[in-house]
């Protein structure tokens, strides 16, 4: 069986994939979708969470699986905190 090597991804690629799928797109409110430059968007903070924090987490030199590794821990890590604050919103 032949593998094929993956290129590693640009962050416009790894933003770009997240917008895909993010409601209304509206992620590409805060950077763009050509360059991966930082545009300043306005009314959705998650959104422009997210987009930070895939900037931040991203390394160019990595390989491909741990670039997607790297961003996937960081949304996660941030999942469980914004759950952690709905279950203690519950509590009440």
């Amino acid at each position: 069986m032949i593998t094929k090597k993956l290129r590693a991804l640009t962050l416009t690629d790894l933003l770009n994939a997240a917008n895909k799928r993010y409601s209304e797109s509206y992620l590409s409110q805060y950077f763009d979708v050509t360059t991966g430059r930082p545009k300043r968007g306005s009314g959705d903070t998650l959104a422009q969470f997210i987009v930070r924090e895939l900037s931040e987490s991203f390394d160019s030199t990595y390989p491909r699986e741990r670039q997607v590794a790297a961003a996937l821990q960081g949304l996660e890590r941030a999942k469980e905190d914004v759950q952690r604050a709905i279950d203690g919103l519950r509590e009440l």
